[in-house]
């Protein structure tokens, strides 16, 4: 039997659950990568191939909202299972979609099952491991999304959809993450902590929206998930038009221009190590600060400026460190750390907005945008979403257990100031 407590098993359940998140990553960016031949084949329009990143993120809202704060209640351990487990099934059905209406609806039914993991995998690494760590845990965790996502997926859809064709990608990408998902039912805790059950109160319909008010009302809560928002809205303009935008507008091949992603994609994969280390040794703030310079910086410089791959790479490489970093500080650790005892619906509720108004609206502006003036309009869109992120920053209260240390607000041992239960 695994032993649940040490630094070792800190990182084996970190390193398992980014594992999980990297097949969630696939779900997610993989389609992504192999739009162009879907395009192609069904004859979709911009705004279809939007929407077929988008539908994925509203019912990932969804889920992730409702997921968070029954997790609070009843447990991570079987929420997370039984979501990853349906994400894995549907995710093996989506090569049998005959138009473009079948795919979209494949599409929802997998974001229903992925928006599991985000809520109840981080707020179980919030819970257990070291809060002095915790920045750094969670952006591993978000790093399986990127390496999977957004570097490794990139090669592995658009070469899969070259050699066999883009339908024979996803069945492969089920099995992996029922395999994955298998194998954590030995490594998740198995209950909840007492002080955060106690803390949550019963589950009735009702707490959703206590949890939704009391939440968003916490200090620094707001501009916390604006930032999360403009992050994945970037993510979602990436994953829909850096493809073809760079086979359209730049003149690469498919490969080509899956390979230039990759490229970028693996050099941003240090941004989950560079951004939270100085997340947890100079404060959540300035590191959120200095990681929305650097997307901006890179972004906008690679739409704007035509540039040879090697150039190009290390520009993408930057603006993925940035983009990579804050989303793991905006979309975990900060929400765990302003709601302390509320991890899961903390980080469920950040999702909820984060999802919906910015992964799920992003490709269907950016495809309305496109059809209208070009492909380099939502590319340019996707770097400006960074300017607007240093701003919204700003006001957010710093929380990292090592800096309130320094200061003599709280131990270095983690920020845990508890938050009323709603009442019962």
């Amino acid at each position: 039997m695994l032993k649940r407590d040490g630094q070792a098993y800190e990182w084996t359940l970190v390193i398992s659950l980014a594992l999980v998140f990297g097949f969630v990553g696939l779900n997610r960016a993989g389609i992504g990568f192999v739009m162009p031949p879907i395009v192609q084949e069904f004859h979709l329009e911009f705004w279809q191939a939007g929407l077929l990143v988008s539908g994925t993120s509203l019912a990932w809202a969804i889920s992730a909202w409702l997921s968070g704060s029954i997790s609070d209640r009843i447990g991570r351990k079987k929420v997370y299972l039984f979501g990853m487990y349906g994400a894995s099934v549907i995710s093996m059905l989506m090569g049998l979609a005959w138009n473009f209406l079948s795919l979209f609806i494949l599409r929802d039914l997998v974001g229903l099952g992925d928006g599991v993991s985000l809520a109840t995998g981080q707020g179980t690494i919030a819970e257990r491991t070291n809060p002095n760590r915790r920045a750094l845990y969670q952006g591993i965790f978000t790093g399986g999304y990127t390496l999977f996502g957004l570097a490794l997926g990139a090669f592995i859809m658009t070469h899969l959809a070259t050699a066999f064709g883009w339908r024979w990608a996803f069945p492969l990408v089920g099995i992996y993450g029922a395999l994955l998902v298998t194998g954590m039912i030995f490594i998740l805790p198995a209950d909840l902590p007492a002080h955060t059950r106690e803390a949550a109160g019963q589950l009735k319909p009702s707490a959703f929206f206590t949890d939704l008010k009391e939440i968003l009302g916490a200090r620094g809560m707001p501009s916390t998930t604006i930032a999360f928002t403009l992050g994945l809205a970037w993510l979602g303009l990436n994953l829909a038009f850096y493809a073809l935008f760079l086979t359209q507008i730049r003149g690469y091949a498919l490969n080509d221009a899956g390979n230039i992603l990759a490229s970028g994609a693996l050099i941003g994969l240090l941004g989950v190590l560079i951004i939270p280390s100085i997340a947890d040794n100079f404060g959540r703030k300035p590191a959120a600060i200095v990681a929305s310079v650097a997307a901006c910086v890179g972004f906008l410089t690679f739409a704007l400026v035509p540039l040879p791959p090697l150039a190009m790479i290390p520009l993408l490489g930057l603006g993925q460190i940035g983009a990579s970093g804050l989303n793991a500080l905006a979309g975990a650790t900060m929400p765990s750390e302003l709601v302390p005892q509320r991890k899961g619906a903390a980080i469920g509720i950040c999702n909820l907005f984060a999802a919906t108004l910015g992964i799920t609206l992003s490709p269907i502006i950016g495809g309305i945008l496109a059809d209208r003036f070009g492909l380099m309009v939502p590319v340019v869109l996707a770097g400006l979403l960074w300017v607007v992120n240093v701003v919204i920053l700003l006001p957010v209260p710093e929380t990292a257990p090592r800096i309130l240390a320094r200061r003599g607000v709280v131990s270095a041992e983690g920020h845990e100031q508890a938050m009323p239960a709603p009442g019962i």
